[in-house]
């Protein structure tokens, strides 16, 4: 029966600390581009674009970067090493059966691997990115 855990449990196991180490450092200030001279910017306060001297941007960069430091786990990542990748191909197109078989097939990798947690960390490629040939999802990302 799968149950939840707390958030350090989770964090303790090295994979799981690893990707969300790697998924919070996208929203890393000190990363972003963005605003980091004095220049034309948007204000989403004034709802215009305008100058920002350099006084406001290192203001805006300093808030933002205490909002990160207090929001983000204190994670020290630990290197992974790739043992391979196992791609599961859904037996039927009909999609109303997939949560159900999925969670059978977690269910007996968990008893095969001894592993009372198993975590699915996302997709090598974002979907939006996939040249995807299925057609409703090729209709909904043309869409997009």
């Amino acid at each position: 029966m799968p149950q939840l855990i707390s958030r350090k449990q989770a964090l303790a196991n090295p994979v799981f600390a690893s990707f969300i180490k790697k998924w919070q450092s996208r929203a890393d200030p000190r990363l972003d581009e963005y605003m980091k001279e004095p220049g034309e910017y948007y204000d989403p306060q004034l709802d215009v674009r305008r100058h920002f001297t350099e006084e406001e941007v290192d203001t805006i960069l300093l808030k933002e970067l205490e909002e990160f430091e207090l929001l983000a786990d204190k994670i020290d990542e630990t290197p992974l090493v790739y043992h391979g990748e196992s791609i599961y191909n859904h037996p039927t197109q009909d999609i109303q059966l997939y949560p159900r078989v999925m969670g059978n097939v977690l269910g007996e990798l968990s008893i095969m691997f001894d592993a009372p947690i198993i975590y699915l960390l996302g997709l090598r490629i974002p979907w939006l990115h996939q040249q995807n040939d299925f057609k409703p999802v090729a209709n909904a990302l043309n869409y997009l």
